[in-house]
């Protein structure tokens, strides 16, 4: 009888989106950090190590800022605010600047760590890089920031990106709608059906993640090719905006397109909002934006840097906890994230699920025993405990999303 571990070691892992840690000066981006073991950030080369990560969409991006508004209605179905709850750092010229730096540190982290990781830009990449024991790192990019300039976007694709999330909560991109953000793109604009079809000739990735349920619709009408969302999971079990409809689901499957799997509590078990601690890490949050923001109003390079770097030592977080105690902030158990697999399996079938995660991005409320791409055999053993056989668990493991991949890029 194959183990967990034997079948997790013996599998494709493939991870269709993480946040990588791109730090941010005014001369440019780096990622020499992630080399190392870095305490505190969820991703970095040796844990994706050590939870047997042999594929990896590495997405980079800009920053958004917290406008100061919100609350609970930032994450769960009410009706939309009237105001955008997030602003974009940078914008125009100045934002595609910004992604070059990032696209730039990627290479750099590859190039100093060619004996752990090499980009990849198609699904041959993938296998081989894998069979040599190594990480294949494909370059993703957080949003579609091209300043409406198509040649932005066939920049990136010959830098190397092989995947675009089009949509962000601050409302930028204005030619598609985010589900955080008021619809003033109707879905997606006339612009944007033409970024779908460079995309499309390209072969560029389209990730739906963050968009809005008309987004969707529209990109899946416009798209003659597959496409992801690369972290989302099923609103009918948890009502967030960012998670889907069955409808959606069997729309996303009707054009041969895929879900990756969010690990984030808060997306996963609407119990979780029940905790007082959950808004104060928000609430946390956009205080340090607002701080920050006000700081740094006329330098979007400074105000950049002092986002990108890392969070308060732990005496002044245990000060801060000091003087406003709340219980701990319990993350949701395994067995719901469990459950959305069921759910989406039953709605789209085993072929058309993966992991998406959203390491990085999740921080301090992934499930229990998942709050690292390190503990990945856990989810693994939690699979197949739930009685899914090993075929299916090495589909969604990986062998979904490398057969999606080979599909949509061409090298």
């Amino acid at each position: 009888m194959t183990t967990a571990r034997e079948l997790h070691d013996d599998s494709l892992v493939f991870l269709a989106y993480t946040v990588t840690p791109v730090r941010v000066d005014r001369h440019g981006a780096t990622l020499a950090h992630m080399s190392q073991r870095l305490p505190g950030t969820r991703v970095d080369l040796p844990k994706l190590q050590e939870g047997g990560v042999d594929a990896v969409f590495l997405s980079v991006g800009t920053e958004s800022i917290s406008t100061g508004e919100g609350g609970r209605t930032l994450w769960i179905t009410d009706p939309l605010p009237a105001r955008r709850r997030l602003r974009p750092v940078f914008r125009g010229a100045a934002e595609i600047k910004r992604v070059l730096w990032s696209i730039d540190a990627l290479h750099d982290l590859a190039a100093r760590n060619d004996d752990v990781l090499e980009l990849a830009f198609s699904a041959a990449d993938v296998e081989r890089i894998a069979a040599k024991g190594k990480i294949a790192g494909i370059m993703h990019l957080t949003r579609c920031a091209i300043d409406d300039d198509l040649a932005a976007l066939r920049a990136y694709y010959g830098l190397g990106v092989r995947g675009i999330q089009l949509a962000y909560d601050d409302g930028s991109p204005a030619w598609i709608d985010a589900c955080h953000a008021p619809p003033d793109a109707g879905g997606l604009t006339d612009f944007g059906w033409d970024v779908i079809a460079e995309m499309n000739r390209l072969g560029l990735l389209i990730d739906l993640a963050h968009a809005s349920d008309a987004a969707y619709d529209a990109v899946l009408a416009a798209s003659t090719q597959p496409v992801i969302s690369s972290h989302s999971a099923a609103r009918a079990l948890c009502p967030v905006r960012r998670n889907l409809t069955d409808e959606t689901l069997r729309s996303i499957v009707s054009r041969g397109g895929m879900l990756g799997m969010f690990f984030g509590s808060g997306f996963l078990d609407n119990s979780y909002w029940d905790q007082p601690a959950a808004y104060a890490f928000r609430g946390g949050i956009m205080q340090r934006h607002l701080a920050l923001a006000a700081q740094h109003a006329d330098d979007p390079f400074a105000l950049a840097e002092a986002l990108r770097t890392p969070a308060p030592p732990p005496d002044a977080l245990a000060a801060q906890a000091a003087a406003d105690p709340l219980p701990p902030l319990r993350s949701s158990p395994m067995s719901s994230l469990v459950a959305h697999f069921d759910h989406c399996i039953r709605v789209m079938g085993e072929d058309s699920v993966c992991l998406g995660s959203d390491f990085g991005g999740i921080d301090d409320d992934g499930v229990i025993g998942l709050d690292e791409p390190s503990k990945l055999l856990n989810l693994t053993a939690a699979l197949v405990e739930h009685g899914y056989s090993d075929a299916t668990v090495r589909k969604l493991l990986g062998t979904n999303l490398l057969k999606l991949f080979r599909e949509v890029a061409r090298g």
